[in-house]
């Protein structure tokens, strides 16, 4: 028996499958993607966090947010404006930088109760 994973024609079959899948995204999808990461960004840069993990764990909450609350927000305002994938943009950014600005009032408020 051969390995499947060095099989050319498994490894083929597997890239197109995966171009497949991309192109049944929704355009919204990447907008979202990019717009989250770039709020995140911005909010990092600007209000910067000098431990790495916390850093990360800020980073990975605002992107989350921008995928599933930008997503939710971006579809409200697209219905009110018929503006399309903008309106999915703005909304992943501001979620973006909601998503850090939420997890560091949430780690302060738990660490004010375990100090006081």
């Amino acid at each position: 028996m051969s390995d499947p994973t060095k099989d050319p024609a498994v490894i083929g079959g597997l890239a197109e499958a995966l171009r497949a899948w991309r192109e049944t995204l929704p355009e919204q999808f990447f907008a979202l993607l990019l717009s989250g990461v770039a709020g995140a960004w911005v909010r990092a840069v600007f209000l910067p966090e000098m431990r790495l993990v916390r850093r990360l764990v800020e980073a990975l909450a605002g992107v989350c947010s921008a995928m599933t609350l930008g997503w939710l927000l971006g579809a409200i305002l697209d219905g009110w404006t018929d503006a399309g994938t903008p309106a999915y943009c703005g909304a992943a950014f501001a979620m973006g930088e909601g998503g850090i600005a939420a997890v560091r009032r949430l780690r302060k408020a738990i660490l004010r109760r375990v100090g006081g």
